[in-house]
């Protein structure tokens, strides 16, 4: 009975805590939104890898939408389908899955740069909230917080530079994670971690400018880099150096983490990083020159993909070795970061205003030109496949193709005399699944209007056969039933039966003598 008691004790307090988390109006609604892609690549892991299907994209510009300046934002795609994405008019656009504009937001005034002969207001990516609110950074040196219908709901003083590419990362808890140049020649930049409020929660202090994007692991610890220090930091969730790992040069690439929490990092050195979780050096990679400032991006086989500024994309497998490189032009600052479909198509911008998608073996699949300015900006990818990047020449670009081929999907539960049947084998024309304790099944990918053979397998059971018609909708299926195998053999099956999936409809068919139901 104690040890019981002390359980229950246990589990009740971790549920108040629970509560008490969820409860907390600083964490209400503030966390990262589940939308295709919410914030800077994709993710705060910073991958770059979409879980979406982009072989129909075949470089047709479906839109574009022009802003007063020249577009250098990484746009970050909200779960509405609404696109939203930075100028250098100081703008931040919401943009309408079909390229008119919902709203603008005004983010101070643009500041000239004569080193360029430029004017720069937004450079950074927005981050959506689960609540829908973007932040983002801007030159008039503060990350604002603006509400789904674009007014503003609280800004916080940082300061951000011409050289300042820090898009803001939202983490688990909903803390907003942005960094910060030196303020007025001050120590160092910092990284701020800020309660959904607006309020401050923490600071690291860093030994000069921090340029890049915090990038958060699972565990909770967050890498950024700092510029002229050279040096990569870990931080611990409470703000404290957890490690640093000293390079060459000064660091602008952001950081991404690999699913085995391997930490890749390019430097002004000409080297590319891969680096343990304890901070020690797993290995490096030599460029041929000019630095790296493009963030990496990771495939799902693990091959890490990043652009060099010696006009190179580079392809490495997890070892560090180079699977190939695809020139992008002549050597040039190539701050535009890859991304990367599900069927495994890489895109990526570079500045002589060249949009690229690159096939997996590093073979070009087709080329864009943007007229009249670079490709800085990160591709960021829809749900439908559409390809969002930015471009000098004041716009942002759609691209897409002819629509990817539906497919859908079949459940359902596999039973004996209303027992469900685990580890069975339930196979539709060559394509199978096991089912779970609970006798569950699923079958994707399949064609619509078209029949299939099923199958249905498990250890002691007779074998059972049907044929699945299946529509234009995902259904689940009327429970398969399975009879105790023979002594002397396996029970034949009760004919052939016949389930009709037909959107929307409910429908009984009699076969053989078995009645079977499907239900939508």
């Amino acid at each position: 009975m104690r040890i019981t008691s002390i359980l229950l004790s246990g589990a009740l307090m971790v549920s108040v805590a629970m509560v008490a988390l969820l409860l907390n109006p600083q964490n209400v609604g503030a966390q990262l939104d589940n939308s295709p892609w919410p914030m800077f690549r994709g993710n705060p892991r910073h991958t770059g890898r979409s879980p979406y299907d982009t072989s129909h994209v075949d470089g047709t510009v479906k839109w574009s939408f022009e802003t007063g300046d020249g577009v250098e934002s990484s746009p970050a795609i909200g779960s509405d389908g609404t696109i939203y994405v930075g100028s250098h008019d100081s703008k931040l656009y919401a943009i309408n899955p079909d390229g008119t504009e919902k709203w603008h937001f005004q983010a101070g005034d643009p500041v000239y740069n004569e080193t360029w002969d430029v004017w720069k207001g937004i450079m950074s990516s927005p981050a959506i909230g689960a609540d829908g609110v973007i932040y983002i950074t801007s030159l008039s040196n503060k990350l604002y917080a603006i509400n789904s219908d674009g007014t503003e709901k609280w800004s916080f003083p940082i300061k951000v530079t011409i050289d300042t590419w820090s898009s803001p990362t939202i983490g688990p808890d909903g803390t907003i994670y942005v960094s910060s140049a030196r303020v007025n020649g001050g120590q160092g930049g910092k990284v701020y971690a800020i309660n959904p409020d607006g309020t401050q929660k923490w600071s690291f202090q860093a030994e000069s400018d921090v340029f890049p994007s915090p990038a958060i692991d699972s565990d909770g610890t967050i890498y950024t880099g700092s510029g002229a220090s050279g040096k990569l930091f870990a931080i611990d969730p409470n703000g404290t150096q957890k490690w640093y790992f000293q390079t060459g040069k000064h660091i602008e690439s952001s950081v991404a983490i690999g699913a085995d929490g391997t930490i890749y990092v390019g430097s002004w050195d000409n080297y590319f990083y891969a680096l343990n979780p304890n901070g020690t050096e797993k290995w490096r990679f030599r460029t041929l020159g000019n630095g790296i400032v493009s963030t990496p991006a990771i495939g799902e086989n693990g091959t890490i993909y990043f652009a060099a500024n010696d006009g190179n994309l580079y392809a490495l497998n997890p070892l560090g070795t180079k699977e190939w490189q695809f020139r992008l032009g002549e050597g040039a600052e190539t701050t535009s970061s890859p991304a990367i479909g599900a069927d495994g198509t890489i895109y990526v911008g570079f500045s002589d205003g060249t949009f690229y998608a690159i096939n997996p073996d590093g073979t070009e699949k087709w080329r864009s030109t943007t007229p009249g300015g670079g490709v800085c900006s990160s591709p960021a990818i829809g749900s439908d496949g559409t390809v969002y990047v930015g471009s000098w020449d004041h716009k942002l670009y759609a691209f897409g193709g002819p629509p990817a081929e539906e497919t859908y999907k079949i459940s359902g539960y596999v039973k004996s005399a209303g027992v469900p049947v685990a580890n069975a084998i339930v196979t539709v024309d060559g394509k199978s699944a096991t089912t779970d304790a609970y006798g569950y099944y699923q079958i994707t990918e399949l064609e619509s209007n078209k029949s299939y053979n099923l199958t249905v397998s498990a250890a002691g059971y007779g074998t059972y056969s049907g044929t699945v018609f299946v529509g234009t909708a995902d259904e689940e299926l009327a429970d398969i039933n399975l009879t105790e195998a023979e002594e002397e053999g396996e029970a034949p099956s009760e004919g052939i039966p016949i389930i009709y999936v037909i959107t929307g409809v409910t429908a009984i068919v009699v076969a053989a003598g078995v009645a079977l139901v499907f239900r939508k």
